[in-house]
């Protein structure tokens, strides 16, 4: 090293020398300002300006209020997720990414996740390899058809992937990785917190649409088995493309009388419209009505009463995800396509 080099240069030559020869491990916490200022007799400028180039080259990151650390850039892996929805739209899907990148296997193993919308993977699905260069997964969040679609091309080149989302939906993925929720056992938990409560004349709201029909399905079936009073009156289907308050708003006229309860296939435009629609009819809720959707959606956490909800556990599914992807090796996944099953959790509310 030249005399000629300023301070700061000869000081990040150090650090960088002693970041890579090992002397930390990834994510370990590095040296403070002030201790770098002590140990190495430099100015605040001088130390400042060398973190800069180090944090500039990928070999350490800041976190606010917690320090400096050292980077994973070199042991980094990417996890590239693919959706139709976007993180700013859906709630499900920014649960689950936050769950793959906050997981504490993710932070160990250099896992990084990585959004993607159907449009831009099938647009770049060619110099996939070569746009993420770090790729070792993709998961298909609850796109069941592009997965099918391009999953021989994927095969090909070798890139592990897997499907998200409803059993329901991945009835088609056979032969291919797969980590599902289970429509019964969601359903079934939905209407068992309304049992508890004492309900038992149960209505079933629903849309169309695969998925929404199989969970009805599953309504019609829990109703059976429990033996509970039922009529093909108790479930309502909104018609495709219509309002959900405007819709229950007729309704209601008639099916009011029938049912205690109402079991929403769906809290959008279902679960939240339902609720607007209870109460613009002076019916209380949960007096006189109780109501229980699918779906820890925003807007309902600012109804009155709060909209209560049963959820997939999304971030419980992402940690089970990236420790299976961190401590199991290729040939034991391949073993079974289905990888597991979610759990779920009643995010309760003032409508149950």
């Amino acid at each position: 090293m030249s005399e000629e080099l300023s301070k700061s240069k000869r000081l990040e030559a150090e650090l960088e020398k002693l970041i890579l020869s090992g002397s930390y491990h990834v994510y370990d916490r590095f040296l403070s300002v002030a201790k770098l200022k002590e140990t190495y007799h430099a100015s605040q400028a001088t130390v400042v300006a060398a973190l800069e180039h180090l944090e500039a080259k990928g070999l350490i990151f800041r976190r606010s209020r917690s320090g400096i650390f050292v980077s994973p850039t070199s042991r980094t892996k990417q996890i590239l997720i693919v959706s139709y929805a976007s993180r700013a739209n859906s709630n499900e899907l920014n649960q689950f990414s936050y769950g793959l990148g906050e997981s504490p296997y993710a932070s160990k193993a250099g896992w990084v996740t990585i959004n993607c919308s159907v449009e831009d993977f099938e647009a770049n699905l060619m110099n996939l390899q070569i746009i993420y260069k770090k790729l070792s997964a993709v998961i298909f969040f609850r796109c069941p058809d592009i997965m099918l679609r391009h999953h021989k091309a994927l095969q090909e080149r070798n890139v592990f992937h897997l499907f998200y989302g409803s059993s329901s939906a991945a009835r088609l993925l056979n032969g291919c990785f797969r980590y599902c929720y289970n429509e019964k056992q969601l359903v079934g938990r939905a209407l068992n917190a309304l049992y508890e409560k004492g309900h038992r004349r149960i209505g079933c709201y629903s849309c169309s649409g695969r998925t929404f029909e199989e969970r009805a399905k599953c309504y019609r079936a829990w109703m059976k088995e429990k033996g509970l009073p039922f009529t093909e009156r108790m479930v309502l289907t909104l018609p495709e493309g219509a309002d959900g308050y405007a819709f229950m708003m007729e309704q209601l006229e008639t099916c009011r009388s029938e049912c205690s309860a109402f079991f929403c296939c769906s809290n959008y435009g279902l679960g939240s419209g339902l609720l607007q629609a209870l109460r613009d009819h002076g019916i209380s809720v949960p007096e006189q009505m109780a109501v229980l959707g699918i779906g820890d959606i925003e807007t309902a956490r600012l109804l009155r009463p709060e909209l209560a909800a049963v959820d997939i556990d999304y971030q419980k599914d992402a940690n089970t995800i990236i420790d299976l992807f961190t401590t199991s090796k290729p040939d034991e996944i391949a073993e079974n396509p289905v990888l597991g099953e979610s759990s779920f959790l009643i995010r309760n509310g003032g409508s149950l």
